[in-house]
């Protein structure tokens, strides 16, 4: 059957949304919306220490140069600093406000002479040295371990302990 429009009707065409329709739109949206802002923090603490990794190699690679650059049988001299670096793996006083990380160096030591344990020997030309890097942007008090001389875990400070190896150059 075929309508005839005639010049005294009208066509009524619907157009725009429904308020159940603006309504249920607005609810699923939000509903996305609060999904995305509650994995906002886990996206920023995954940054961070992603950042911290990053810059502590970074940090890392200049401490193990340094190492290598000392002679041998000035490590000890080397051993037992602290450095202070900022957000950018720039080295910094360790009075500077922009410190973010600070490092420190520590001879390991075979009772009093600078040796390194190897399977089945030891070597009086391989010196260890471990490397502790503390991401401490709060400036917290580190304390020592006083048999190790390394750092001992503080609450609020992420630190990472790496080994450094230097030989006596012949």
């Amino acid at each position: 059957m075929m309508k005839i429009k005639t010049p005294g009707t009208r066509t009524h065409h619907r157009k725009g949304f429904s308020l159940v329709e603006v309504v249920m739109a607005l609810g699923i949206i939000s509903f996305a919306f609060i999904s995305l802002l509650g994995m906002l923090p886990l996206g920023l603490g995954t940054f961070r220490s992603a950042m911290d990794t990053s810059l502590s190699s970074h940090i890392l690679q200049q401490i193990s140069s340094q190492v290598q650059a000392t002679d041998f049988d000035d490590l000890a001299e080397l051993a037992d600093t602290s450095f202070a670096f900022d957000d950018q793996g720039n080295k910094v006083s360790d009075s500077s406000p922009s410190t973010i990380y600070n490092v420190r160096i520590v001879l390991v030591q075979s009772g009093s002479q600078t040796q390194t344990e190897l399977p089945g020997a030891i070597s009086a030309n391989l010196a260890t040295l471990s490397v502790q890097i503390a991401s401490n942007p709060g400036r917290q008090t580190l304390t020592s371990d006083a048999s190790t001389g390394l750092w001992v875990a503080t609450p609020g400070v992420n630190i990472a302990t790496y080994s450094v190896f230097a030989s006596r150059k012949k």
